[in-house]
């Protein structure tokens, strides 16, 4: 099995970018066909200035096309924490 890590630690102003609808690329590259199963830490602070972590897990499947993943804190409004969303696109 083949593990790739990937980290970033942000600026002020790459944050405010971020927070304005910017994005990130945290990985460009060829991966093989076949299933694969992404997994995402996020570290950080909360709208009120509360330390945060929050963990996903995705799986999806790499044919011919190409695929973006999009990872999205989003407030979660039924219990006020944060979670990760994956949305997957296929170019």
């Amino acid at each position: 099995m083949n593990k790739m890590f990937f980290g970033f630690l942000y600026t002020q102003r790459q944050r405010f970018a971020l927070e304005q609808g910017g994005i990130q690329k945290l990985f460009l590259g060829n991966i093989k066909s076949g299933t694969h199963e992404l997994t995402a830490i996020f570290i950080g602070l909360d709208n009120e200035g509360r330390s945060i972590k929050r963990a996903t897990q995705y799986t999806f499947e790499k044919e011919d096309d190409a695929v973006m993943l999009e990872l999205k804190p989003v407030d979660n409004t039924s219990n006020y924490r944060t979670q990760v969303v994956v949305e997957q696109w296929v170019l």
